[in-house]
């Protein structure tokens, strides 16, 4: 009960001071362009070992080191641009680059950029697969 109220008051502390990654908004072209019934490449990966996970939590638990909630684990992916996707172009002449991931049996997928490098005027967004939900533009002073 402690530690369900402690988490709790650290995440509403966490909440105030907290920083989203920024972006531009907006709707990506994609949608706009009613490119969505065009085939996109699949990079499909594996789920992360959660027994594993919950077990090493356990043990150091055991040993007297408190270890937080776990909520998410890491999955090694390789999605490369432009290998892991396909370009169309639209009628007015742009191009859009496409590509999927899947990790099966996952709840929900984050992402974490490593060596992120957006030329300027190009913009990225990350959308489910019905477009409900839709992260960017991350565009070039996003990069790292």
């Amino acid at each position: 009960m402690k530690r369900t109220l402690l988490c709790l008051i650290a995440a509403t502390l966490m909440g105030w001071s907290a920083q989203a990654q920024l972006n531009d908004g907006g709707i990506p072209l994609s949608f706009q362009a009613q490119l969505q019934e065009q085939y996109i490449p699949v990079s499909a990966y594996a789920l992360p070992d959660w027994s594993s996970a919950i077990k090493q939590v356990e043990a150091d638990e055991a040993k007297g080191k408190p270890q937080p909630y776990l909520m998410a684990l890491f999955t090694a992916s390789d999605l490369r641009f432009p290998e892991s996707g396909t370009f169309v172009k639209t009628a007015n002449g742009h191009q859009v680059w496409r590509a999927q991931v899947r990790v099966d049996g996952a709840k929900a997928l984050g992402f974490y950029y490593d060596n992120f490098q957006l030329p300027k005027g190009v913009k990225l967004y990350v959308s489910n697969s019905n477009g409900n939900q839709i992260l960017g533009a991350y565009t070039s002073s996003n990069n790292s």
